[in-house]
């Protein structure tokens, strides 16, 4: 059974979606004017969590074809923009036939350790109905700061801790270690503990992709 779908455009969304069952109902912005004060953002209503829609959607992508809406969810979320891994995909999918591209993904997949995106995985999230709405709120106004200050002493005296911003931690990331996702799946070849395997086009004869 194909998750069921519904996109609507303008005005305010409801607190229940049209399909029966239990549900969750979340949220994902995409366009914040501070100017107007206002929000344009996705309200999803889904049987599933969250974390399972992703996935649901991102199977979708790998083994079938996404709806315009599910498309737009899809990249509008942080989980996609923050991986090597389905950004290098998307690139892919534009200059390489999707079934070859697929069938090296797999096989990164299972080289690596990692678990596969299997039509088999796909089937299962198949069941999961979600619902896709636009709506756009009006942000909650900010009092203005108008720069006087009474005296330096009462700077933060009415806000918790010093007042004083935590410094972002810097996060090292291992760019020799780290795969190259586009580039793997693109040119055929990875580089693993100082070997290159080549990755083939299509399956061979008699191995099957479904695993």
């Amino acid at each position: 059974m194909e998750a069921q779908q519904s996109f609507y455009v303008g005005g305010t969304v409801g607190d229940k979606p049209n399909f029966k069952g239990p549900f969750l109902r979340w949220f994902v912005s995409y366009n914040i004017n501070r100017e107007k004060g206002t929000c344009d953002r996705l309200v999803v209503f889904s049987s599933g969590r969250r974390h399972s829609t992703f996935m649901y959607l991102w199977h979708k992508l790998v083994w079938d074809t996404l709806t315009k809406q599910e498309f737009f969810l899809f990249i509008t979320l942080p989980e996609v923009l923050g991986s090597d891994k389905i950004t290098g995909f998307l690139r892919s999918i534009l200059i390489l036939p999707k079934r070859t591209i697929r069938h090296r993904l797999n096989l990164i997949e299972r080289l690596i350790g990692e678990k596969e995106t299997s039509q088999i995985h796909y089937q299962g999230y198949k069941r999961m109905k979600i619902e896709i709405l636009k709506e756009q709120i009006r942000l909650p106004k900010t009092k203005k700061f108008s720069g006087y200050v009474r005296n330096i002493a009462s700077l933060g005296k009415n806000s918790r801790g010093t007042g004083i911003p935590e410094p972002v931690p810097f996060i090292y990331e291992d760019k020799v270690e780290r795969t190259n996702w586009y580039y793997c799946l693109t040119v055929g070849e990875i580089s693993l503990l100082s070997q290159v395997v080549f990755l083939p086009e299509e399956p061979k004869e008699g191995e099957t992709v479904y695993k």
